[in-house]
């Protein structure tokens, strides 16, 4: 395994690579630097080249550098390359599942994403919740948020909750209505169960 240190605007990270692709990627304050790397290969010095340009230039093409598939499962493999050809935007988790030809399985794609360990280079942090939250992120929500800030998607997640929540506010309003119809209903059985006597 090789490793490659990349400094961009948003700080140093620090890449690993077998043979077989791009196998790990580390956020800045996430790992221990090393003292001294050798040279890196071509191949990771273009993946290292394609950060840099990434935190430049959201629409930097990363789904071109290759992937180390070999410890990930059937699904993973199909979840991650399905979120890579998505392109520049977000996706629920419950999309992506039925995307990748796995219905109903929302909470499996939302543990792949938790496994990610190429984070950026399989876009991760495009995956939101329905509703618009922004969900988990396993580098931190706070990466997650300056990631969709710099592609200009964070503004969309808010979109998504806008959206989201006049649906909730007439389902409250439903709700208080029952209520307001259930005392109402309370008052009349108790007024019909405990005449006032008269006076005597």
């Amino acid at each position: 395994m090789e490793k490659l240190l990349v400094k961009t605007r948003a700080g140093t990270f620090l890449l690993d690579a077998t043979p077989r692709g791009l196998s790990a990627v580390h956020f800045p304050g996430q790992f221990q630097k090393p003292k001294r790397l050798p040279r890196a290969s071509p191949f990771l010095r273009n993946a290292g080249k394609m950060l840099r340009r990434y935190f430049l230039d959201p629409c930097a093409p990363l789904y071109r550098v290759k992937i180390d598939t070999s410890s990930l499962t059937l699904f993973q493999r199909k979840v991650y390359g399905t979120l890579r050809r998505s392109g520049n935007k977000l996706i629920s988790y419950a999309a992506l599942a039925r995307e990748s030809g796995f219905k109903n399985a929302g909470r499996a794609v939302g543990t792949s994403m938790k496994k990610n360990r190429t984070p950026v280079f399989v876009p991760c942090h495009h995956v939101v919740k329905a509703n618009g939250d922004l969900g988990g992120y396993s580098c931190g929500i706070k990466w997650k948020r300056y990631l969709l800030r710099n592609e200009g998607l964070l503004y969309a997640c808010f979109s998504l909750l806008l959206c989201f929540f006049p649906s909730i506010i007439r389902q409250l309003r439903i709700v208080a209505s029952l209520c307001l119809r259930i005392n109402v209903s309370e008052e009349k059985v108790s007024l019909h169960c405990n005449p006032k006597r008269s006076p005597n």
